[in-house]
């Protein structure tokens, strides 16, 4: 399972906010994120405000990553090109998805690298992953701007007559 609660106990009234940086070193946005996605378990209730005061039994659900040895097949301080295989999910779609690239990801490089860009959950290829938000940014920047542009390979079982480029939809549009 991707996601695991930690367990606190908490004897004196404090605000959430404070417990959350103060006590367990979350970021101000880490902390805003985990009471936003519900994240935070006050005696057996889920916390949707920040600024309560809470004590007692606490539980943060925290994203866990796990590794299944996947690594990069190149990387630079800033990024790196994973050869993702055909299964693979680029993102946990629950959480009870045991393994997804993102896993991986976190694991290798920690919580503030992410990947750049998707491919299915099928397909087989490169993905850049990037090391921090300063490369995210850019590498992003670069997918928008068409700096950086995917293209895909399609192997076919049987004899091929001659050589043959194919720059259509795979799939037309029903409309």
């Amino acid at each position: 399972m991707s996601y695991k609660i930690m367990q606190y106990q908490l004897k004196r009234k404090v605000k959430a906010f404070q417990f959350l940086i103060h006590e367990l070193g979350f970021s101000m946005k880490e902390a805003q994120r985990l009471v936003d996605r519900k994240r935070v378990i006050v005696n057996g209730r889920k916390l949707t405000r920040k600024s309560a005061y809470i004590s007692g039994d606490i539980g943060i659900v925290q994203f866990v990553p796990n590794s299944q040895n996947l690594l990069p097949i190149f990387q630079t301080p800033d990024f790196a090109l994973f050869d993702k295989p055909s299964g693979v999910l680029i993102h946990p779609n629950s959480h009870q998805t045991d393994y997804s690239l993102t896993h991986e990801v976190k694991y290798l490089f920690g919580p503030k690298a992410n990947i750049t860009h998707r491919i299915d959950k099928e397909t087989s290829g490169l993905v850049i992953v990037a090391k921090n938000r300063k490369a995210e940014r850019k590498i992003k920047g670069a997918f928008e701007a068409r700096e950086i542009k995917k293209g895909y390979l399609a192997y076919v079982h049987g004899r091929v007559e001659s050589e043959l480029f194919i720059d259509e939809p795979i799939l037309k549009n029903s409309d």
